[in-house]
């Protein structure tokens, strides 16, 4: 293929891609509609389920491209957050 038209098919390409993700858009939107519960109350039937469990935890979360995030180093730089403002507090104290 000469260079020329591998640009034409990129093109071709991004343009299905748009429109696809398009269509994707158009069908959450429809089932969004459709299921008889409203986003906050899927966020609280799911924080129901594991109230209180101990024996289960997240270990990764899905952010909306796709990409994994490690649950783990979140809560660990929290905890040092929260460490650090605890000291803080704790020495303006005393």
């Amino acid at each position: 293929m000469q260079l020329q038209e591998l640009y034409q098919k990129l093109h071709a390409l991004k343009s299905q891609k748009a429109s696809i993700e398009d269509e994707i858009l158009k069908v959450t939107q429809l089932i969004e509609q459709c299921s008889p519960f409203s986003k906050s109350q899927k966020v609280t039937l799911f924080k129901s389920l594991f109230i209180g469990r101990e024996d289960v935890c997240a270990t990764y979360w899905v952010n909306k491209e796709g990409t994994k995030k490690d649950i783990h180093l979140r809560l660990i730089l929290l905890e040092e957050q929260i460490i650090s403002l605890s000291t803080m507090l704790l020495s303006k104290n005393t």
